[in-house]
């Protein structure tokens, strides 16, 4: 709560070699071995200018143990980019993300994902 992620690159992100229990959604566990760049918790922290690129299967992955959760404010999460991600450049599980207040992604650039830009 109330970090800063702040101009991050994170470049070819590689797959667990084993399911390491850390994800809250059921689905994942029928989905060994994911991996998302950006794993985001909680949108009570600062994420702008990250770029997420060439993953093996997500770059941001939001995934928030409150599923209701705002945002820390409207800019919180802006001017990231998302590209060449072997699946989606952000993705969030069902329920997924759904924010009392609705969210913001502001200024996302999101391109040459192959199967989603961003998948909710």
């Amino acid at each position: 709560r109330n970090n800063r992620f702040l101009n991050n690159l994170g470049a070819r992100t590689k797959k667990l070699d084993f399911w390491n229990g850390q994800s809250d959604s059921p689905l994942f566990i029928d989905n060994t071995h994911i991996c998302a760049t950006f794993w985001v918790r909680s949108m009570m922290n600062e994420w702008a200018g990250n770029v997420a690129a060439g993953s093996e299967v997500q770059g941001f992955w939001l995934e928030m143990k409150d599923k209701k959760s705002d945002q820390q404010s409207e800019t919180s999460f802006r001017d990231n980019v998302m590209h060449s991600n072997n699946e989606q450049g952000l993705t969030t599980y069902r329920p997924g993300w759904q924010p009392i207040n609705g969210g913001v992604l502001l200024n996302s650039k999101v391109y040459k994902n192959k199967f989603d830009g961003m998948k909710f």
